[in-house]
């Protein structure tokens, strides 16, 4: 998706760096998917989502942090995996992501301050 246009600027590089990020230091565990949020309006969601609709886990999220443990998985070794990648899951989304799949369980979703989102760095700036 880099590259593709969007109004508020999801696709751009340092928006996806921001989200993943998130994602693998464990501060974003449980990505809400902006099809499911009645938020989503205010950070670039041209459509309009009901108040009574209920968050989902983002699955594009979700997928990227399985495809990433899959490599780590690969590897057996966690040095090993982390001096191939520039920028490697931590040690806190490992162990979330196999708490996941010991226990099964989906992580709450919840707004995460530390990662931030793209309208509030752009008024920092």
């Amino acid at each position: 998706m880099q590259g593709t246009k969007h109004p508020a600027g999801w696709y751009k590089l340092t928006n996806l760096k921001r989200l993943w990020n998130g994602l693998r230091t464990g501060k974003a565990p449980g990505m809400v998917c902006h099809s499911s949020d009645p938020g989503s309006t205010e950070y670039g969601n041209t459509k309009t989502i009901p108040e009574t609709s209920e968050k989902r886990e983002c699955g594009g999220a979700l997928q990227l942090l399985y495809t990433e443990f899959d490599v780590l998985n690969k590897t057996h070794n966690i040095r090993e995996y982390a001096s191939g990648r520039v920028s490697p899951l931590t040690k806190g989304a490992i162990a979330g992501i196999v708490s996941r799949k010991i226990f099964g369980s989906l992580p709450e979703v919840i707004p995460c301050d530390d990662v931030g989102l793209p309208w509030k760095q752009e008024k920092e700036l």
